[in-house]
């Protein structure tokens, strides 16, 4: 019996963040979507809601964090697929997958912009890893220390590389500012190189 259950919780989680990515998604700067309108959305009832999160920034938070730890994740694994062993041509690889996901996903990009900073993300994806560090997180940390970066400095660099590539994303996608996504591409990726050669 409690190995059905799991799953309909778990089925019941999804459904809410889900609902709330497409509200989102959909809504304007000027009206906040509510609690009420995610549950309808996602055919549970309200009371479901609060078994899983305190409120709706929990959610939100919730499931920007597994958007986004999946698409790093899912960058690693093409770079793992496509036989890249040098750290630094997989880590180009991987920022190179993150943009083209940006440019194939902008309300992804929108959501993550109006909604929370990158730095909470990256709180929110250690908090839920810290006995099962994701292997994108552990490539990076491995990379960076082979660098000579200690272990905070490692974490807060790349905060500060995620924190870039979101922002440079995020204008030039979703403003085309100062130009489109393909012109900043390669000054981007140059220049998150230049951030993390140790000196």
């Amino acid at each position: 019996m409690p190995n059905q259950v799991l799953p309909k919780q778990a089925d019941k989680k999804r459904r809410l963040e889900e609902a709330a990515f497409v509200l989102l998604a959909q809504s304007d700067d000027e009206t906040p979507i509510t609690v009420d309108q995610i549950v309808q959305k996602a055919h549970v009832a309200k009371g479901t809601f609060y078994l899983y999160f305190h409120d709706k920034v929990q959610l939100i938070r919730s499931m920007i964090a597994d958007k986004s730890s999946q698409m790093l994740q899912d960058a690693w694994i093409k770079a793992q697929q496509n036989a890249i062993s040098n750290h630094e041509e997989r880590f180009l690889f991987m920022i190179n997958e993150v943009i083209e996901y940006c440019k194939q996903n902008p309300s992804l990009l929108k959501i993550m912009k109006q909604n929370l900073s990158w730095n909470m993300i990256v709180d929110e994806i250690h908090q839920r890893h810290t006995s099962n560090t994701p292997q994108w997180m552990n490539e990076l940390n491995s990379y960076l220390h082979e660098l000579g970066y200690s272990a905070i400095e490692a974490k807060l660099l790349c905060f500060m590389m995620i924190e870039l590539t979101a922002t440079v994303c995020y204008s030039a996608i979703m403003l085309h500012q100062p130009q489109d996504m393909d012109t900043m591409k390669p000054l981007l990726l140059k220049n998150l190189m230049k951030m993390i050669q140790h000196s």
